[in-house]
């Protein structure tokens, strides 16, 4: 994970100096979208139907394959489609930086906290992304809030 980490906070500062965030290219979105939607299905049989070492390694990298082939396909979809000038998406976007170093507390805490649950996947991702989000973002206004903090959250 932290060598994936490492490369996505490498690119999202060449992306911010490229101002990929109000001109990524399309092809970039293009290429990315495909790379998802090719690793998509890889993960789900790999993840359901084979344990094992080689296996193991092979779900590993079509996660990592869709994680960085999603990361341009959205960037291009919201930027064409979603981009609007709105209360909500402001905030968002304000804190997302705060969010992305912040987050990592909050989201082993809660997958702590909710470990001993027993519940079809789906059900407890969800439960997990609802409560995630509002305590992802919570502390990242309060953190940004902090004076000189914001400038560099």
């Amino acid at each position: 994970m932290l060598p994936r980490y490492v490369a996505l906070f490498t690119a999202g500062i060449l992306a911010h100096r490229g101002d990929w965030s109000r001109r990524p290219p399309d092809r970039a979105g293009v290429a990315g979208a495909v790379t998802a939607a090719v690793a998509l299905p890889l993960m789900l049989v790999w993840g359901i139907t084979t344990p094992g070492t080689a296996q193991a390694l092979a779900q590993v990298l079509a996660e990592h394959l869709f994680s960085v082939g999603v990361m341009p396909a959205l960037l291009v979809f919201f930027r064409r489609r979603v981009s609007r000038e709105q209360r909500v998406w402001r905030f968002l976007s304000d804190h997302a930086f705060a969010v992305y170093v912040l987050h990592t507390p909050e989201l082993v805490g809660l997958g702590a906290a909710l470990g001993g649950w027993e519940a079809a996947a789906v059900v407890e991702f969800a439960a997990l992304a609802a409560l995630a989000v509002p305590l992802t973002w919570a502390p990242a206004y309060g953190v940004r809030a902090l004076p000189g903090l914001r400038r560099v959250l």
